[in-house]
């Protein structure tokens, strides 16, 4: 719906009580309001309850309808609070306006300007906290966004509904920000990107401007080398799609000048036109045309809601062409990644990737406009059922701007709760979460180039130096539980071997081994090769004999990567005993496999907040 100046004048009502005003021939109350005549502090104050209905509010400044928020709106003592971002209009007065005249007015007593956060005092302390997957302070996650390393700081940008704690719907999404030096200890920086007069800010990606393309930077400061030592970090993304209130979805860009702890809206929004109904998740990469240095460019991959999603290019990343269409290729409609890999580790044989939200990808060649498909749609995750896109992790991203000495593919998915993005947490103020680091390589197969995942080094950091080891141990039918000399508890790695004797194998359908940590059962069937948990399913392989598995379990999540297979690894969510006991067993048929074993006891990221 949309609303013009003066519609959002006649929704502008007082602090705590209701203002009468004139309709047609009867005189009727407004709805009950917000107000704050000058904005002083960053933040507002929304109390929430989990089990109401869910209220549209109008967010209204200096008389001028910005935009609207869904929430479930708290008339007395809320569940949580969340918290509104209204830093970018400091000075200005702020009024905060049901759509719709509301029966109660309880909610605008829990109301109120801060300048800080709310819940501080419990924040990452909650009993279903994972405690080293990245979760939010406060409300839902869901397609995280360009992530990048610059400044020595891994950034990511997780869409993020602070007042909500589902991500499915149309209902109006900001751009978190979050920043590690070590891709484990992550501190939120609060909101990056929020609502503007084009609708809420959906999914897209980041780049640094190291030549000063778009010119930003005001005072650009060069390097010897060429590139600026002050560059503008850009986030460009989908203006208004899912919106009710935004029809055309466009792209816009904002952008920072201080490593992203602040941000700009570009004044000339949009940058890219509405080209269908469905066009979004904007991927930027720039191309470095190595022999013509002069033709080097920026290159967006746009996703459509038919088969012409396409490649744009762009000298200043303001005015952009359409170059070419991805025909031929298997589409998702969701997020798609493209980046250059060496094949088998040769920096003179590299091969570009598309890659979208379903996990599939494509590999080829690409020249700055044309992509030339070798071969794909490849998957890299099982289904349920056809077009099931969801099973393990969804919309996984890979940082941009690994230095050359790294020169690491870095990936990181959405381990989502389930296929409505509901919270999986019953009672719990925050709502999914994302994985761990994993490295991508791309290796020469039979069956071509394929993709393969390990946990990042830097998980080696989780471990606190308690662990335990399984000497080599023939199966012996039972569940054989690993006896620590310390206990490991709750957060838990497990590497273990396990080397399969053929000659026992026999009836399909008995060739089972697995591990049992903490209750979290990994079932490998070696009948058909295929790793099952929860209820999901990767296939695996046996190599010269070894299956080899390594296994995190965090309190609501576990992830599982099998060595030596082009697949992700096996994530998935889960909600925790009230009463958990904390064991590491292996199982499988009598004298099936010899297997060895060693456990890491893991530590919780938030450090001091852990309960």
């Amino acid at each position: 719906m949309k609303h013009t100046l003066s519609e959002a004048l006649l929704f502008t009502a007082a602090t705590v009580f209701p203002l009468g005003i004139c309709l047609a021939e009867e005189a009727k109350p407004a709805p009950q309001g917000f107000e704050c005549e000058k904005i002083e502090k960053p933040y507002v104050y929304l109390p929430i309850k989990d089990d109401a209905p869910e209220v549209r509010l109008l967010v209204s400044i200096d008389g001028e309808l910005q935009h609207s928020i869904d929430v479930k709106l708290a008339q007395g003592k809320p569940d949580w609070t969340a918290t509104f971002n209204v830093q970018k209009w400091i000075g200005k007065k702020l009024t905060i306006v049901p759509e719709k005249l509301l029966a109660e007015s309880g909610w605008l007593r829990y109301m109120k300007m801060s300048d800080k956060l709310s819940d501080e005092e419990s924040v990452y302390k909650e009993k279903y906290r994972p405690q080293f997957h990245f979760s939010a302070r406060r409300g839902c996650i869901t397609d995280l966004d360009g992530p990048i390393y610059f400044n020595g700081e891994y950034h990511i940008f997780p869409g993020h509904r602070p007042w909500q704690l589902s991500g499915n719907g149309g209902s109006n999404p900001t751009w978190g920000h979050a920043v590690s030096k070590d891709l484990i200890h992550w501190t939120e920086l609060g909101t990056a990107v929020t609502a503007n007069k084009l609708g809420s800010p959906w999914s897209g990606s980041t780049a640094i401007d190291w030549y000063n393309t778009a010119g930003f930077v005001k005072n650009p400061i060069k390097g010897k080398d060429g590139l600026l030592k002050n560059p503008a970090m850009v986030a460009i993304y989908t203006n208004g799609h899912g919106g009710r209130s935004i029809p055309e979805p466009t792209q816009s860009l904002n952008y920072s000048l201080d490593s992203g702890r602040t941000w700009i809206e570009y004044s000339g929004n949009p940058v890219m036109p509405y080209v269908a109904g469905y066009n979004r998740d904007p991927k930027i990469v720039w191309y470095e045309d190595k022999a013509n240095p002069a033709n080097s460019h920026w290159v967006v991959v746009l996703l459509l809601n038919d088969p012409n999603s396409s490649i744009w290019t762009s000298k200043d990343m303001i005015h952009w062409e359409r170059s070419f269409t991805l025909e031929n290729i298997d589409i998702c409609p969701d997020c798609a990644d493209m980046y250059e890999i060496p094949l088998d580790g040769d920096p003179n044989n590299k091969k570009w990737i598309i890659w979208f939200g379903d996990g599939n990808y494509n590999v080829g060649a690409f020249d700055g406009k044309t992509f030339n498909k070798e071969q794909g749609p490849i998957k890299s995750k099982t289904e349920r059922t056809p077009g099931d896109r969801d099973r393990n992790d969804h919309i996984a991203q890979t940082f941009s701007g690994i230095p050359a000495e790294d020169g690491r593919r870095i990936q990181i998915g959405w381990i989502l709760g389930n296929p409505k993005n509901v919270s999986p947490y019953s009672g719990m103020p925050f709502s999914q979460q994302y994985t761990l680091p994993r490295v991508l390589t791309l290796r020469s197969t039979p069956d071509g180039p394929r993709l393969f995942f390990e946990p990042a080094k830097e998980t080696e950091k989780l471990r606190t130096g308690v662990s335990a080891q399984m000497p080599k141990t023939t199966l012996d039918g039972t569940a054989i539980l690993l006896k620590e000399n310390k206990p490991i508890g709750e957060l838990v790695e497990v590497n273990a071997v396990f080397t399969v004797k053929k000659d026992i194998m026999a009836q399909p359908g008995e060739n089972i081994v697995g591990l049992d940590i903490n209750g979290q059962t990994v079932t490998c069937n070696l009948d058909n090769e295929q790793m099952i948990g929860n209820d999901g399913y990767q296939p695996f392989k046996v190599i010269d004999g070894r299956l080899k598995l390594r296994v995190f379990v965090d309190r609501t999540a576990v992830e599982s990567f099998a060595a030596g297979v082009p697949w992700a690894p096996l994530s998935y969510p889960f909600t925790p005993s009230d009463n958990p006991t904390y064991s590491i067993k292996v199982f499988g048929k009598k004298g099936l496999a010899d297997v060895e074993l060693k456990a890491y006891q893991l530590q919780s990221i938030w450090k001091g907040k852990r309960p």
